[in-house]
């Protein structure tokens, strides 16, 4: 079983988060287009909110919804960022992950996510939170939540 946590930027969380961006899975670094400081600082600063999801103490992903990229009428715009230890922990992240995403629901109406269109761990993930396909945006395809 996993355990969810809302980030505070303090400096357990803040290495948390260092230690997620180390370790990420393969396909998740190679989506990152800057390099690894800007990438944690941008996630960190842009985010409205921001999780970190632990298995036995050990950080294993990082998740959250930033304001700062309204897309088409979608106010919001989500991100996940993952381990591989993730992988072994799919149906509990799931569950946890739908009652704070159905949070987000209620508080900033529908939003979006995109998803590297060659990335199927991810859209296996982004499908059983309930997004739904909605374009295709040259490399990433777009899904959303409404």
């Amino acid at each position: 079983m996993i355990q969810i946590l809302k980030f505070e930027n303090n400096k357990k969380m803040t290495n948390d988060v260092l230690f997620i961006f180390q370790n990420l899975r393969e396909n998740d670094r190679e989506g990152l287009v800057e390099n690894m400081d800007e990438s944690i600082k941008r996630h960190i600063d842009k985010a409205s909110e921001l999780y970190i999801a632990y298995a036995d103490d050990c950080p294993i992903a990082l998740f959250g919804l930033t304001d700062r990229y309204p897309l088409n009428g979608y106010k919001c715009q989500a991100f996940f960022l993952g381990t591989e230890a993730i992988n072994y922990h799919k149906k509990s992240f799931v569950q946890i992950g739908r009652v704070i995403i159905h949070g987000w629901q209620q508080k900033y109406g529908k939003f979006y996510c995109f998803v590297w269109n060659y990335y199927k761990e991810s859209y296996q993930m982004i499908r059983a939170f309930g997004f739904k396909f909605k374009a295709i945006l040259g490399d990433v395809d777009m899904f959303v939540k409404e």
